[in-house]
């Protein structure tokens, strides 16, 4: 165990090496700590219910998966989770051809002339600041969202700035369905999804399902410029389970999402948020030293991840293959927000949930010694 732990330290995993070692002693076998993992989060829950009415868990390993609360007939929204989707999508266009990331969208988008030299990679990366002339959240129906969308303008087009945005995404969803001539539900259905084996996971999905995450009981995205774009946004929309997505958080790792180069972009790239944390391609969160991200710091250097509104957060380690997938339901019906004590709850929560996952890849490698 010291050398395994020893390893971790060497790649970036801030842990303490003497209370790992301590608490390794406390369990026979995983399946002792997973009793105690359940019985954790099920008191968590019942003691904060008023910021997280409901969670379901994954911890993925290579040769274990635990789960909490994972129900096949319950899908939780993703909100800005659907950026790592769409990156996908972008991606697999660019592989095949039909798209090049140095040409400006305008190039295939022509009704978004406002956008001038802005390229398809300026976009990934969130280059310079790009706004629409009102809010895309305040408009009342598809044509008038339409209308602000055709609006949009290069700010600011420093490649040395960066700003988190929706806009972006939203016009990366708009070029798939250009490029495709398929909508965003179809197309990530057959593409992405299906390929992934979640065959659950989507846009817009059916009553067959039970939603939450979402604030409503539309069958609709929290999200509301999600909900007047048709419940489909390249920002926006998805609905997943923790057992999909651990399928996804797999074959990350085995790269048969991204081929390695392009993660190694990825890594490569990354812009500072307005709350002082790294991030990459698509918003994506990575290790931030000496700061509190979405990426725990117990976490390796090379490890990826993103958080939604709607407080759920999907994070992999592809150097140690390790996933911590957390959705929540956490926004009160009708409402626009989060319980103002949500995010004091979350990383007392998540905090306590990546001890457990570090003891549970600890106790899955003493065992295939």
């Amino acid at each position: 165990m010291e050398n395994i732990l020893d390893t971790l330290l060497a790649c970036g995993c801030e842990i303490d090496k003497d209370f790992y070692l301590k608490e390794l002693e406390k369990y026979q076998n995983k399946e002792e700590l997973k009793k105690e993992i359940d019985s954790y989060i099920h008191n968590f829950i019942k003691t904060n219910l008023a910021e997280i009415k409901d969670v379901s868990v994954a911890l993925v390993f290579e040769n274990d998966t635990y789960y909490y609360n994972n129900k096949k007939n319950t899908l939780y929204d993703l909100a800005s989770i659907t950026k790592l989707f769409t990156l996908k999508a972008i991606y697999d266009l660019e592989k095949e051809k039909k798209i090049d990331f140095t040409k400006p969208i305008s190039t295939y988008l022509k009704e978004f002339e406002g956008l001038k030299q802005y390229t398809i990679m300026d976009t990934l990366k969130m280059t310079g600041q790009i706004e629409t002339d009102g809010k895309l959240a305040d408009t009342k129906d598809y044509d008038a969202f339409m209308e602000v969308l055709k609006t949009v303008q290069v700010k600011e087009g420093k490649q040395e700035v960066a700003m988190y945005t929706d806009i972006g995404f939203i016009l990366l969803g708009k070029l798939i369905e250009k490029i495709t001539g398929e909508n965003l539900k179809s197309y990530f259905r057959k593409n992405i999804f299906h390929k992934q084996k979640m065959e659950n996971t989507g846009f817009m999905p059916s009553h067959d399902f039970i939603l939450k995450g979402n604030g409503n009981s539309l069958y609709l995205p929290h999200d509301f410029k999600t909900r007047v774009a048709q419940g489909m946004t390249g920002a926006a929309g998805i609905f997943s389970n923790v057992e999909e997505l651990s399928f996804f958080a797999r074959n990350l790792w085995k790269e048969e999402v991204f081929s390695k180069d392009f993660i190694q972009k990825i890594y490569d790239y990354t812009f500072v948020d307005t709350s002082n944390r790294n991030r990459s391609l698509a918003g994506l969160y990575k290790k931030t030293k000496g700061y509190r991200s979405y990426v725990p710091k117990e976490f390796s250097n090379f490890s990826l991840g993103h958080q939604g509104f709607t407080g759920s957060v999907f994070v992999v380690d592809l150097q140690f293959h390790i996933a911590q997938i957390l959705l929540f339901d956490a926004i009160p019906e009708g409402s626009k927000v989060k319980d103002p004590n949500f995010f004091s709850s979350f990383y007392t929560f998540r905090d306590q949930i990546t001890t457990y996952s570090i003891l549970l890849y600890l106790l899955c490698q003493k065992e295939s010694l």
